[in-house]
């Protein structure tokens, strides 16, 4: 009979160590794939005046945990604007909220037409909003891809601001050059 005990742990959950690398990771992707699909809307729609893509990731403590966005903001600057401060404003957002007792996972994209930068009210708008919960990170995390590939998935965001829907380049028609 072996008395010694077994090293191993009997819990089949990841490590930490491994639930952190997982995390990191699934955070570079995440961050790479929304900026792509953010600069593909970027591009491929003529919002008028000056534009700027900004990126960003996001941390702060959210009431009994920690809270991670990822963030593609579109501001554009028409011109002329109608007000001084007035600017549009086209936000995907991907939210990774954990607690102790469970994980959200959240992606919102949001549209702010003629409200001055970080303003919120009047023209402003929820085009899409999609919250799940789970109670682990694992889980969150699974979620938060499929989160993304959604977005991909839905490209009628834009059409609901006006703008025409995409296409890709080589379905484009293109002015024909007329000979000089």
């Amino acid at each position: 009979m072996n008395t010694r005990s077994d090293p191993r742990p009997s819990d089949p959950r990841p490590s930490d160590l491994a639930v952190a690398a997982d995390l990191v990771g699934t955070l570079h992707e995440l961050h790479v794939d929304l900026g792509e699909y953010a600069l593909r809307i970027w591009h491929d729609y003529d919002f008028g005046g000056d534009s700027q893509l900004h990126p960003y990731v996001h941390t702060e403590p959210h009431g009994a945990g920690h809270r991670v966005r990822l963030c593609n903001d579109l501001e554009v600057c028409p011109r002329p604007a109608p007000e001084p401060d007035a600017n549009n404003a086209f936000q995907i957002h991907l939210l990774l909220e954990f607690t102790p007792d469970r994980a959200v996972v959240e992606t919102l994209v949001e549209a702010h037409l003629d409200v001055s930068f970080g303003d919120h009210g009047p023209g402003s708008y929820t085009l899409y909003r999609h919250r799940t919960t789970h109670p682990d990170v694992p889980g969150a995390l699974r979620a938060a891809r499929e989160h993304a590939l959604a977005l991909f998935r839905t490209d009628d965001y834009p059409v609901l601001l006006g703008l025409p829907p995409w296409r890709p380049p080589h379905q484009r028609s293109t002015p024909t050059e007329t000979p000089s």
